[in-house]
């Protein structure tokens, strides 16, 4: 019984591992995107940009306060 119990918590903390994966690929190639196509803006607006596009959208206000002072 303790196994059979374990396995939906281990399906719960392996999907939650892809998301977060998969968050942070859609980040990289978000800023990678940025990089190519703009040449006149600092690296800190270019990740701003990519953090707007990729990541934002999941984030409460904490975080997304977090990522703008942090960035600075």
């Amino acid at each position: 019984y303790y196994y059979t119990a374990k396995i939906p918590l281990l399906i719960c903390i392996f999907f939650l591992l892809v998301s977060i994966v998969d968050r942070s690929m859609d980040f990289t190639i978000a800023l990678l995107q940025k990089l190519e196509d703009t040449a006149e803006q600092s690296l800190a607006q270019l990740v701003e940009a990519a953090y707007e596009v990729s990541l934002k959208p999941w984030h409460g206000w904490i975080s997304s306060a977090a990522c703008k002072v942090r960035s600075y």
